[in-house]
């Protein structure tokens, strides 16, 4: 027994008990902060298909994932092909290209630009992974790479790899440029130089990365350049083109500011969806009654400094 006048000591189970209950509250608290950060940044919107650049140490593709019509498109493109580089004006080889973007100290945005500019097909983002070397690119294991980067958030890196690894064999298709469509030269130094036919690759682009959204959408487009360089307005036809809309009008105007702006009638889903949501074109009350086309889509100073080659 105690001795008189001294109190039981008592035990301190349920201060450790309180201490993990706050412990586990503050990391349950961490994890829902960091959940709701990753869908706050989240770009995705899963009926419209996500496109691409992958790259590996000795491979580069243009990649889609269509989760709305269950399938998926791998381009493989050729390591010698020599594309201009967006916003920079000279000429490298695809194989060279990643390195180069390292060296200016922005990888991700050159290659997305200038593959973006070669194929006219819009590109929404790259990931590179130093550990792809053949085969489908998006992978369980790309989320373990150490190297891997890209602009996707990792609430969206997550969801492409669960969607494209969700998906049958015959459900993703891979392809290569035909050999019809290389155009070689050599160069007064010697060096081979292989372009691609821009206007039949066109035809191409169409059937591989068409988005059946826009397609669906019959509505008109009429696209004027105010960028302040020349053939932006010709290069963004071909990225309408390549989702399936149909352009009836290109014009010059006088340069603005900005990225582009979209002005339309009618609904805002489909092809002013896709304008608005993944090509990042303002909405804006604007002059399409001044024009033949029901969309109007103006490209502003910043469209031209990313993509002039």
């Amino acid at each position: 027994m105690p001795a008189p006048g001294r109190k039981r000591r008592q035990p301190q189970i349920s201060f450790w008990l309180r201490l993990l209950a706050l412990t586990l509250a503050l990391v349950v608290l961490v994890f829902v902060g960091r959940v709701a950060f990753w869908i706050k940044t989240s770009h995705w919107d899963k009926n419209i298909p996500l496109t691409l650049v992958v790259v590996g140490p000795s491979r580069m593709g243009l990649f889609q994932i269509d989760v709305a019509n269950n399938r998926a498109e791998l381009l493989n493109l050729p390591q010698n092909l020599t594309v201009g580089v967006a916003g920079v004006g000279s000429q490298y080889q695809v194989k060279s290209l990643w390195r180069f973007g390292e060296i200016e100290g922005r990888a991700g945005e050159i290659v997305s630009s200038s593959i973006a500019a070669f194929s006219g097909v819009w590109v929404d983002g790259y990931i590179y992974d130093p550990n792809w070397t053949g085969g489908l690119p998006i992978r369980w294991s790309l989320l373990r790479s150490a190297g891997r980067k890209s602009n996707l958030s990792l609430f969206d890196l997550v969801a492409v790899v669960k969607a494209t690894t969700g998906l049958r064999g015959d459900q993703v298709q891979q392809s290569e440029i035909s050999s019809n469509l290389l155009q070689k030269k050599t160069s007064p130094d010697g060096y081979e130089i292989v372009s691609v036919n821009e206007q039949r690759l066109a035809l191409v682009m169409r059937d591989l990365f068409e988005n059946k959204l826009v397609a669906a959408d019959r509505r008109t487009i009429s696209i004027a350049n105010g960028s302040g360089v020349s053939g932006m307005a010709r290069l963004f036809e071909r990225m309408v083109t390549s989702a399936g809309g149909a352009v009836v009008e290109v014009k010059e105007s006088e340069m603005v500011d900005g990225w582009c702006t979209v002005s339309y009638s009618g609904s805002s889903n489909g092809l002013v969806g896709w304008l608005n949501k993944r090509v990042g074109c303002r909405l804006a009350a604007g002059d399409e009654q001044q024009s033949r086309a029901e969309i109007v889509v103006t490209l502003a100073k910043q469209w031209g400094d990313r993509f002039a080659r």
